[in-house]
């Protein structure tokens, strides 16, 4: 039975501190890839420090530790991850101290009695269920966030967590184990704690000043979008402008005309400006004049770049949302739609297909071909170094947890596929 605990804690030290790792982790694969290194990793992990348990004892497994974790992580990471060296060090130490720690308290709390080692195991899995529990549900989408957007600093930071773990190491675990340092090693914590607070609060300073940025980018986005809204509808007006003034000449010829006995040559004119008038007149694909005029304008500029556009459009009278929210959301999709096609290779041709469905949930749907490779950040959503570029998917974000939209992107095959889904309220 001694055997079956020491093999559960031994499961624990390998699964947890490397869950904290990736969770902490930025990945560039797929969130199911990502799992299932996360499980090759602690598996293999668990396997080694289990042998060198029952083989050598447990003085050379925990002074073997961080090797038989350290060297499956780094593998793994270096292929899967998109984070900085410097960042996955930062990581990777700060598992490991949370790790010796949680299991240093996890020892007294039994009085260092070899013969509980089932309650040292459980103990110590229930304290780090909680440190990834709050990790994940407070610090996980800041800390995120802070690793894309803080491009400096990390090489500073990252000695931190390493010198702590070398000082640890010295103290506890070489030449031998020792059991008398652990005060000094708990005080060393203790700074240790200090200094990541202090770290948490230029994170959160950051966090906070880079939000406020990020949110000017997007409101100065959506200042664009209603210039551009402003700029459609001034040229709407112009051009009833100029049909008004040629109503009035056309009139006048007309009525010139009918004087004079030419009846044949004014309905002539009359057929003409009817013809021209229908030609011009706008395509309408929803009642609402704010989102008309925008697919208006989008579809018509991707149609002008030799862009083939399919329609399938039910857009009720009465959106389940704010019309120019929708419009915004909308047009950054088809703008998005037609950067992508225009980096189509040649031969290959571009295509924009819009779906909306009314019943029995209001349904968004837009398709288009793609070349080249697309990385997805932490939301799904797609990601790009192109200066200038990227607020429309954030501005698309927003616009989702704002209302709690359901969405899915699919980029099978070539073809990028995004459809999104509201409630009405």
């Amino acid at each position: 039975m001694e055997e079956f605990w020491i093999c559960i804690r031994s499961l624990v030290n390998g699964f947890y501190p490397t869950a904290l790792i990736f969770i902490m982790t930025d990945f560039r694969c797929s969130r199911s890839a990502a799992r299932t290194a996360y499980l090759a990793v602690s598996l293999i992990s668990a396997a080694i420090n289990v042998g060198l348990l029952f083989l050598f004892g447990r003085a050379v497994m925990m002074q073997l530790f961080v090797l038989t974790t350290a060297v499956p992580c780094i593998i793994m990471l270096a292929f899967l991850a998109k984070d900085k060296p410097s960042l996955l060090l930062f990581n990777f130490f700060t598992a490991v101290n949370v790790l010796y720690l949680l299991a240093i308290l996890g020892r007294l709390v039994i009085s260092m009695r070899d013969d509980l080692i089932w309650a040292e195991a459980l103990i110590r899995a229930a304290l780090f269920s909680v440190v990834l529990y709050l990790f994940h549900r407070f610090l996980a989408g800041p800390y995120h966030y802070l690793a894309a957007n803080m491009k400096k600093g990390w090489r500073v930071i990252a000695v931190i967590p390493m010198l702590s773990f070398f000082l640890v190491m010295y103290l506890g675990l070489y030449p031998s184990i020792r059991t008398d340092n652990y005060p000094a090693v708990l005080m060393m914590y203790g700074l240790l704690c200090l200094v990541y607070y202090i770290i948490y609060q230029v994170f959160d300073s950051t966090y906070k000043q880079l939000t406020i940025q990020e949110n000017e980018r997007l409101m100065s986005a959506q200042v664009s979008f209603l210039q551009t809204q402003y700029e459609i509808q001034g040229n709407h007006l112009k051009k009833e402008e100029v049909q008004r003034h040629d109503l009035r000449h056309l009139l006048a010829g007309i009525r010139t005309l009918l004087e004079t006995g030419k009846t044949g040559d004014a309905l002539d004119m009359l057929n003409q400006y009817v013809h021209s008038a229908d030609q011009a007149r706008p395509s309408t694909y929803c009642t609402n004049p704010i989102l008309n005029s925008l697919l208006s304008y989008y579809i018509g500029k991707a149609r002008e770049s030799g862009i083939r556009v399919d329609l399938n459009l039910d857009i009720p009278h009465v959106l389940p949302i704010d019309a120019t929210e929708l419009a915004m959301v909308v047009s950054n999709m088809i703008e998005n739609a037609s950067i992508a096609c225009a980096g189509l290779p040649e031969g290959q041709e571009p295509w924009i297909r819009l779906i909306c469905l009314n019943s029995p949930r209001f349904l968004f749907q837009i398709s288009n071909p793609y070349a080249g490779t697309l990385t997805l950040d932490e939301n799904g959503l797609p990601v790009t170094d192109r200066q200038g570029h990227g607020i429309g998917m954030k501005s698309i974000l927003a616009f989702m947890k704002k209302h709690n939209a359901i969405y899915d992107l699919d980029i099978s095959d070539g073809i990028f596929t995004f459809r999104f889904m509201v409630q009405e309220d």
